[in-house]
This record gives structure tokens, C-alpha cells and sequence, in this order.
């Protein structure tokens, strides 16, 4: 029993330490709106269960926050979280307040305390690399994130890091996550920016009677471009109407129509028993005109 009690003193004190800035300046807010205190002691302690109670709720509805922000793909307006967070701590606040019966506080007070609660917060969370160091795993961790979201969305990727790696919370998970995604698809957005950027200069530059690779081919014909060119000698068009692809010589139709699955209409349209893939694979298609 005397050990229990021991801890939970140590336990106690440890925290007054940790939180005697805020606290300090929370009482001299207090003395100085209000005039005096009937008790320090129980003032002090008012304020250190205040400080955890909100600081327990604020992890937990960040928690809901952010798995409800990854299944409906959603990220809250930082005015929104702030807003939430004052909320909170003027609730917890209040809460623990009406058990302490014999301190007077006011509500210009508690507000006020409240604010001192969230700009320390904000503070704390704005520090350089603070947010970087804490979402950042071991690098094995994060490669195998980084892979999975090139098969799962971010909801699955969670759940199948969450399974992987039982010691990690649910809440650090969703953050590297979140994080990750990010970076992949900026990524992604790079890298078809500069694919767009080099193909459409080649676009530009080509000459008649050359011949194009077949990742420009795949990029013209999802630009919805249209390509006259020749194989052995004989002209064909590769059009695009509302009905989808289709490969014409002079009047006649030699493929279905592909409505937007232009991977497809290139395996399976062919010249001579030979695919369109692979006319274009073996540069063997010069290009007349590009529409």
C-alpha cells in the first residue's frame, strides 16, 4: 500500500515538474484576475488533472479525426482542429472545476487558461522537426509502407501495417501513412509531368516519315490524338470517335471499337497478324500526321 502511494506521489510530482511553466503562469492568471486563493494546494492539483484529462481526450478525438479523415479521404481545416481543441479544454476545464467546490473561477478566468493551454500546444508543435521526427518509423517500416500503397489504398495499408507491426499505435500508423501517401503521389505527379513535358516536345519536333516508340504511342492516344501513319508502305489511321478507337485503311474498318482502353486496342488490333504493340515496339510505323 505505502509503495502504491509512494509511486503515485512520485508519479504526481514528476508531472508538477514537467508542467510548472504552465502551471505558474495559470496561477498568476488566477491571483491576479481573482485577487486571492483559498487554497494552493488544491489549485495546483485542479490544474495538473485538467492538464492530463485534456491532454488524454485531445489524443484520443485526434485519433477519430484522422482514421475518419483516411476512410472518407478527408483532411480537417487546421481553423476546424484549433477550434475543437479550445472546445475540449474549456469542457475538461469546466468538468474538473465543478469537483472543486471551494476555488473560485470564473469564466473570463477559464477561457483564459484555456488559451494559455492551446498556444503552448501550438508552441510545442511548430518547434523545427518536431513533427518530422515524431512521424518518421524505421526505414524498413516505411519502405514497406511505401510499397503497399502502390497496391492497397491508405485504409488497407493501415489496417495491413497495423496487423505487420502490433507495437506501433494505431494513431502513429495513419500519421506515416498520411505522410507517405503524400510523398508518393507527388512522386507520381512528378514524374508525369516530366514523361508529358518530354513526350509532347518530341510531339513538337517530329518530323514526317519518323518513326515514334510505343510509350509515345500509349501517350498520344491517351491525349486523345489521332495518328495517320504507314506500315510497309501502306497507309492506315489510328482514329478516335465517340464510339471509341479504331484502326482504319482508306474505307475499311480492321478493328472493333475500344471505348478508353487504349492498352487493349493496341494488343489486339493488328496489321497482317502482327499487333499494333509490337509495329510500334519495333519502330516500324512512320508517322504521316498526328491530329
Amino acid at each position: 500500500m505505502m509503495r502504491k502511494l509512494k509511486s503515485s506521489v512520485a508519479i504526481t510530482i514528476f508531472l508538477m515538474i514537467l508542467l510548472s511553466p504552465l502551471i505558474i503562469i495559470d496561477v498568476l492568471i488566477i491571483v491576479l484576475l481573482s485577487g486571492s486563493v483559498s487554497s494552493m494546494t488544491k489549485l495546483l492539483l485542479l490544474l495538473l488533472i485538467f492538464y492530463v484529462v485534456s491532454f488524454v481526450i485531445r489524443i484520443i478525438v485526434d485519433g477519430i479525426i484522422d482514421v475518419l479523415g483516411e476512410v472518407f479521404d478527408l483532411k480537417a481545416p487546421k481553423i476546424l482542429s484549433s477550434s475543437l481543441d479550445l472546445l475540449i479544454s474549456l469542457g475538461v476545464l469546466i468538468l474538473v472545476h465543478s469537483y472543486f467546490t471551494t476555488i473560485s473561477l470564473s469564466i473570463l478566468i477559464m477561457v483564459l487558461i484555456v488559451i494559455v493551454h492551446a498556444l503552448a500546444g501550438h508552441f510545442i508543435n511548430t518547434l523545427p522537426g518536431n513533427e518530422e521526427v515524431k512521424d518518421r518509423l524505421d526505414p524498413s517500416i516505411e519502405y514497406e509502407i511505401e510499397q503497399l500503397l502502390h497496391e492497397k489504398n491508405s485504409v488497407e495499408c493501415i489496417d495491413q501495417v497495423s496487423e505487420n507491426h502490433p507495437e506501433l499505435s494505431k494513431k502513429t500508423v495513419i500519421k506515416a501513412v498520411r505522410r507517405i501517401s503524400i510523398e508518393v503521389k507527388g512522386d507520381r505527379m512528378m514524374a508525369d509531368y516530366r514523361d508529358s513535358d518530354y513526350f509532347n516536345r518530341l510531339t513538337d519536333n517530329l518530323k514526317q516519315n519518323e518513326n515514334i516508340s510505343y510509350d509515345h504511342l500509349m501517350f498520344l492516344l491517351d491525349q486523345g490524338r489521332e495518328i495517320d501513319f504507314t506500315y510497309n508502305g501502306v497507309d492506315y489511321f489510328i482514329a478516335h470517335v465517340k464510339e471509341g478507337r479504331v484502326l482504319w485503311h482508306q474505307e475499311h474498318q480492321l478493328s472493333d471499337y475500344y471505348d478508353d482502353q487504349n492498352e487493349a486496342f493496341v494488343k489486339e488490333t493488328k496489321i497482317n497478324q502482327v499487333s499494333l504493340a509490337d509495329i510500334f515496339s519495333q519502330r516500324k510505323a512512320m508517322i504521316v500526321t498526328i491530329w
